[in-house]
C-alpha cells in the first residue's frame, strides 16, 4: 500500500518539477525595453527616428483613438506624433519640438482636448498651428481621411469597428502608415458617412477590423475585395495578421507591446509607436504581461533576432509562468489533495 502511494507521489512530484522547467523564448533573441510614463516612451521612440522635422502632429495624451486615426497622415508628412495634456505642452515636449526645428504643429482635436492656451503658446514660439477635428472621434477620423486623400490619395482603407479593443487597430496601424492606407474608425450604429465618402473611390481593398456583424451589409455592395481582419484577444494574438501583411524578412526585428486586452486605458504608451514602427518597417506583436506559447513559437519560427518591448517588460513564455497562474496552481493543489484522499482511503481501507 505504501509503495503504491509513494509511486503516485513520485509521479506527481516529477510531473510538477518537469513542468516548472522554464524554457525561455528569448534564449537566442536580443531584448530591449522602452519603458517609463507615456511622455517618456513617446519621446524615446520619436527621438530614435526623428532628428529634424518640419511638422509635428500633437494629440492629447489620453486620445489614443485620435492618434491612431492620424498615424498614416503623420507618416506621410514625415511628422512625429507627440503628446500634450489639455493645458500644458510640457517642458520636455516643448524642448523636443524646438530641437526638431518644426515650423508647423497640427493639433488633432478641438479645444476640449488641447486648449486654446496651448495653441497660443505654440504660436508665440513662432510656429504655425493648424487643427483637425470633428464633433466626435469618428468625425475627426473621417476628416483626417479626407485630408489624407486630398493630399496623397489612397486605394485601400482600414475600417476599424468602435466595438473592438484598441489593440486591434494597433495590429495594423504601422503597416497602414507604411503603405499609404488610412485607418477610419466606424461607430457600429452609424457608418453611413464613412461608406458614402468611400463610395466611388474604386478602392482595391477594404479591410474591416472587427467582427463582420460590426459593419453594415452594404459595405460589400459599395466596395470590392472586402476582407475581415478578425479581432484579437488574449487567446488569439495578432500573429496571423502580421503574417498576412508582412514578409518573412520583416520579422528580423519587431516591437512587442504590453497591453490590457479590450481596454484603451493602457494604450496611451503607444500613441507614437505606429509612425516610428512604420519608419523602421517593424511589425508590432501584441501581448499582455506574459508571452503565450503561440508567441514563443512565432519568435522561433520566424527567426526574430531582436524584440523591442514597449510599455514595460513582458515575461517570456515558460511553464513556470504558466504554473503560477491561478488556474494551474488550483489544479496542482487539487491533485495533491486527491492524492492525500487516496492515501487515506488505502490506509484505512475505506
Amino acid at each position: 500500500m505504501k509503495n503504491n502511494f509513494y509511486k503516485m507521489l513520485s509521479i506527481a512530484t516529477a510531473t510538477v518539477i518537469v513542468a516548472m522547467t522554464s524554457v525561455s523564448s528569448f534564449a537566442e533573441t536580443k531584448t530591449d525595453v522602452v519603458d517609463g510614463d507615456r511622455q517618456d516612451i513617446s519621446l524615446e521612440l520619436n527621438k530614435s527616428v526623428f532628428k529634424k522635422a518640419d511638422e509635428v502632429i500633437l494629440v492629447n495624451e489620453n486620445a489614443t483613438v485620435d492618434s491612431i486615426s492620424a498615424t498614416s497622415l503623420a507618416y506621410a508628412r514625415k511628422a512625429p506624433i507627440l503628446l500634450s495634456s489639455k493645458r500644458n505642452l510640457g517642458r520636455a515636449t516643448r524642448s523636443y519640438i524646438e530641437s526638431l526645428g518644426a515650423k508647423k504643429v497640427t493639433i488633432i482635436g478641438g479645444s476640449d482636448v488641447i486648449s486654446k492656451e496651448t495653441e497660443n503658446n505654440l504660436i508665440r514660439m513662432g510656429i504655425e498651428v493648424d487643427r483637425m477635428m470633428g464633433q466626435t472621434r469618428y468625425d475627426t477620423s473621417l476628416n483626417i481621411a479626407r485630408t489624407f486623400y486630398r493630399d496623397y490619395g489612397f486605394d485601400k482603407a482600414f475600417l476599424v469597428s468602435s466595438s473592438v479593443g484598441i489593440e486591434n487597430a494597433m495590429s495594423v496601424y504601422a503597416y497602414a502608415a507604411k503603405n499609404n492606407i488610412p485607418l477610419i474608425w466606424c461607430k457600429k450604429e452609424n457608418t453611413d458617412d464613412v461608406l458614402e465618402y468611400l463610395k466611388g473611390k474604386d478602392l482595391s481593398n477594404v479591410y474591416l477590423v472587427g467582427e463582420r456583424n460590426d459593419f453594415p451589409d452594404n459595405v460589400e455592395k459599395n466596395n470590392k475585395n472586402v476582407e475581415v481582419i478578425d479581432k484579437i484577444n488574449k487567446a488569439r494574438s495578432n500573429i496571423a495578421t502580421l503574417r498576412k501583411f508582412y514578409k518573412p524578412e520583416d520579422f528580423n526585428k519587431i516591437y512587442m507591446t504590453k497591453v490590457n486586452y479590450g481596454s484603451a486605458n493602457t494604450a496611451q504608451e503607444f500613441i507614437s509607436l505606429g509612425v516610428v514602427a512604420a519608419y523602421n518597417n517593424m511589425p508590432i506583436l501584441i501581448s499582455d504581461e506574459d508571452m503565450s506559447y503561440e508567441q514563443k513559437k512565432f519568435l522561433q519560427t520566424e527567426h526574430v533576432n531582436t524584440v523591442v518591448q514597449v510599455g514595460g517588460k513582458i515575461q517570456p513564455y515558460s511553464t513556470l509562468n504558466l504554473l503560477t497562474s491561478r488556474t494551474v496552481m488550483s489544479s496542482i493543489i487539487l491533485t495533491f489533495i486527491l492524492i492525500g484522499v487516496v492515501y487515506r482511503c488505502m490506509r484505512y481501507g475505506i
